[in-house]
Parts: C-alpha cells; structure tokens; sequence
C-alpha cells in the first residue's frame, strides 16, 4: 500500500536559498524520518542518486540496523561535496548494478562493493518471425 505522507519531495532535495526555504526543508527531513521510524524498517535500499544521498545521511535517524548505496548509474550526479562524501561513507554497504558502476564507487575508496546485475536477459541475435514475441 502506497501512503502519502503530505509533502513534496523536491523541497528536500533543493538546495535551500534562504532561511526559510531551509527551515521547511529541515521541517519535511523530520517529517520522513518520523515517517520511517514508524515504519520500522529492517533495511533501507534507495533506489536512485538523491534517495540514496538522503537515505546517507539520515538512516541512523529512521531505527532501520542498515542502508544500503545502490548505485545505478557511472556517477553522473556525484558532486565532490562533503555531504555527499558523508553520505556515502555512512551507509552500511554498497552495490552496483554494473562493473562501471561499481567502479564509481570504488574510485571513491569505498570497498567492498557487491556487484547485482541487471535482471535483464542478454538479447541472443537470431532470426524473428513475425509471430516471435521478445520478453
């Protein structure tokens, strides 16, 4: 079951420009964590670059024993910044969906990184009839 829990995500993840921006920001943080404490999660797994950099640096706030960095691309969003070296660092562990992303997180010295391939099938050339059917 899917519940709202009254706030728009992209508040949290813009860059606050002035303080009240920041305080609502802070405000909405709170308002998850709270969300997830109830939810008394065993695990976190985000899913993309911004969850995983919020799910980083707050996790140990929501009661879950572990996060886990799942790295789905070659690092196009990682930006150098302390926060998200933070992040990083504070999660429990890592994976990545491909060799190359896995080498991301390497060159950021994090080790070990447990490599999960995509669960899509290697396309095999053959010849395809009208009535063949790819899955």
């Amino acid at each position: 079951t899917v519940k709202s829990i009254g706030f728009n995500e992209k508040l949290i993840l813009a860059k606050a420009n002035s303080l009240s921006h920041y305080l609502r920001k802070y405000k909405l943080i709170l308002k998850l964590i709270f969300f997830i404490r109830k939810l008394k999660p065993d695990v976190l797994l985000p899913f993309t670059y911004e969850p995983n950099r919020l799910m980083g640096l707050y996790w140990r706030y929501t009661g879950a024993k572990a996060c886990i960095w799942n790295q789905r691309d070659a690092g196009l969003y990682f930006d150098e910044s302390r926060a998200q070296r933070f992040a990083l660092t504070n999660c429990s562990g890592w994976v990545a969906n491909s060799p190359a992303s896995a080498a991301v997180l390497i060159q950021q010295n994090i080790n070990p990184v447990t490599i999960i391939p995509n669960s899509v099938p290697e396309y095999k050339k053959r010849n395809l009839f009208r009535n063949d059917v790819i899955r």
